[in-house]
């Protein structure tokens, strides 16, 4: 009969020991962070917003009720922007979820001109009709939506309401019909 005998080295265990609790740990760092966005004033949910994680290259945005869930690590850094407010920048810790206010950009867009395929242009030097909407007009449209206060105002433009309150309305501009 043959006898077997075996040793094991505490080196190598150790050394294969610590490579699995690194791998991990690697792997257990990463978690579902969730947080509420509210406007600062009001702390009304805010709707839409961009949160990107840089580190881990995630990007969402945030549902109708201003929460959002994104992958990240403790000591992440979130950039958070949204139309109107100033930009955030949220460092992760352990809490979670967490409620981020917003503040409102008190500076006011004075004139936006959109063209053809995202060219930026002087008003007097494009081409073709133009058509201006003041943001005095915005405010008396008294609109939830910025984009339905537009109805009415830009010939060739049709906005489709939605039923929800928060919802996202259908937007065509001289396009196709079902007329």
């Amino acid at each position: 009969m043959f006898k077997l005998s075996y040793s094991i080295s505490p080196k190598v265990t150790g050394l294969t020991l610590s490579l699995a609790m690194m791998a991990v740990q690697g792997f257990s760092q990463t978690q579902s962070f969730q947080a509420k966005l509210v406007d600062s004033l009001s702390q009304s949910a805010i709707h839409g917003a961009t949160v990107r994680n840089s580190h881990l290259g995630k990007l969402v945005s945030s549902d109708p009720s201003g929460r959002f869930i994104i992958e990240a690590r403790i000591g992440d850094t979130l950039k958070i922007g949204y139309m109107g407010y100033l930009p955030k920048v949220f460092v992760i810790h352990n809490q979670n979820p967490v409620v981020i206010t917003l503040a409102p950009n008190q500076q006011s867009l004075n004139e936006v001109v959109v063209t053809a395929l995202g060219i930026k242009k002087e008003k007097q030097a494009i081409g073709y009709s133009v058509q201006e909407v003041k943001g005095k007009d915005m405010i008396k449209a008294r609109e939830p939506n910025a984009i339905s206060g537009l109805a009415g105002r830009v010939s060739g433009l049709t906005i489709a309401s939605s039923t929800n309150l928060f919802g996202d309305p259908g937007i065509t501009l001289r396009g196709r019909s079902n007329d």
